[in-house]
């Protein structure tokens, strides 16, 4: 879907979940979703440097839409989420029943991959794909997959996120005299998706100078 918003605060949004309260409270979220500690992991694979989250929590009271996905209430949970390019952000979220933490018999889950990609400084197309295992069902309506009940219901917490987007960019038609950012301890992996980000662009704006370099070390001319 086409959103009237800079890409960067898409991937600002997926990389810090504190506001999934209050934003998404009641659906996805809740006030112990921003206590959950953050530890961040950064690198690079196959030529790109990707920045991420992990948030491990033990004996955590799931809120309703991930219950009726996930068919469990209280579970020990693992949630990624990692801009793994400039384009894409990987989000996995992994549950057991509480105390079974990595019994694989029991593990469920999804993974969802968004994409983002750049109109101009003001605008960006957002793509949502969602996977999760065959079989798994839906709580409240066991006749219906989870990933079915996942599309019926999921829609509405874009809505809150593109709404939240939508409102960011305006913020910026403000004079900003006066106005700087304070940031909290879960903003070190979006800062440094800034980092990343500023890196390529500058890259792009400033080739490298042509390889010059001839046979055994002479120069081309020409």
């Amino acid at each position: 879907m086409p959103v009237p918003a800079n890409t960067l605060l898409l991937i600002e949004n997926l990389l810090d979940i504190t506001h999934f309260y209050p934003l998404h409270d009641g659906n996805i979220g809740d006030v112990e979703n921003s206590r959950i500690p953050v530890e961040i992991e950064e690198g690079t694979s196959d030529g790109n440097t990707y920045i991420g989250t992990t948030r491990s929590v033990r004996g955590y009271r799931q809120p309703p839409y991930l219950e009726d996905y996930l068919g469990y209430d209280l579970v020990d949970r693992d949630h990624t989420h990692f801009m793994l390019s400039p384009a894409v952000t990987r989000v996995q979220m992994r549950v057991w029943p509480a105390g079974r933490h990595g019994d694989a018999s029991a593990e469920r889950g999804y993974v969802i991959v968004h994409t983002h990609t750049p109109v101009d400084r003001s605008h960006h197309v957002w793509r949502l794909i969602i996977n999760m295992p065959a079989g798994q069902r839906c709580n409240s309506d066991p006749t219906k997959s989870a990933v079915e009940r996942f599309m019926e219901t999921f829609p509405a917490v874009i809505a809150e996120d593109r709404w939240a987007l939508e409102k960011q960019q305006q913020m910026f038609n403000y004079p900003d005299e006066g106005y700087f950012e304070v940031f909290l301890r879960p903003d070190a992996a979006l800062r440094r998706a800034r980092q990343i980000l500023t890196r390529l662009e500058r890259a792009e704006r400033t080739p490298e100078p042509p390889n010059l370099q001839g046979r055994r070390g002479g120069t081309a001319e020409g």
